[in-house]
């Protein structure tokens, strides 16, 4: 006949760390903040607002912090995309965060919109042609993404303002844009008085 275990002698053992709901729901937390601590940044993803240029960063998808384009670049936007029914007061994503490259997406597609108010002062139909290009680019309407080039190639940085370099009218490139637009640009620059 075997004989009973006795358990009395012995202390029952606890576990050090008894795992709960609430602790794992704590612990999953610590984790996820430890990993964007590491990472550095805690936005997810930039928006730009596709009539001024503003731009916003979200925080785990919340709009958080705002970045207004400066004047006088952003009442020249204003200006540009008055009336249209496709440069809107609406906000798109530009970039996802963490950047995939060493480029700030937010800041190049940003910078796009400084460049148009440099095409707005050399010639204002074909920089609102290409604006609303941009718009329909960000809303995903359009995949031409050869307009990217034509917005920076022949604009020149001095200081704090940009200017058109003169020999854009020779472009093929956009020439081209320009046919498919059905657009005749003049053909000299617009007086001072014009703009």
């Amino acid at each position: 006949m075997a004989t009973p275990l006795d358990y009395s002698s012995e202390k029952t053992k606890r576990p050090l760390f008894r795992v709960t709901i609430p602790r794992a729901i704590v612990l999953l937390f610590l984790m996820i903040a430890f990993y964007w601590m590491m990472r550095g940044d805690l936005r997810t993803s930039a928006d730009i607002r596709l009539d001024t240029g503003d731009l916003r960063y979200r925080y785990f998808g919340i709009p958080w912090e705002y970045h207004r384009m400066p004047e006088p670049v952003r009442s020249e936007l204003l200006k540009l995309g008055a009336g249209s029914k496709i440069i809107t007061s609406e906000w798109r994503k530009c970039a996802d965060l963490p950047y995939r490259s060493s480029c700030n997406e937010a800041g190049l597609c940003r910078e796009h919109f400084i460049f148009a108010t440099a095409w707005v002062r050399e010639d204002p139909q074909l920089a609102r042609l290409m604006f609303e290009d941009l718009a329909r680019m960000l809303k995903g309407e359009n995949n031409d993404y050869s307009l990217d080039f034509l917005f920076i190639r022949y604009v020149e940085w001095s200081g704090s303002t940009s200017k058109v370099m003169q020999n854009w009218r020779q472009d093929p490139e956009l020439l081209d844009y320009m046919a498919r637009k059905h657009y005749a640009p003049p053909s000299t620059q617009p007086s001072p008085a014009a703009q």
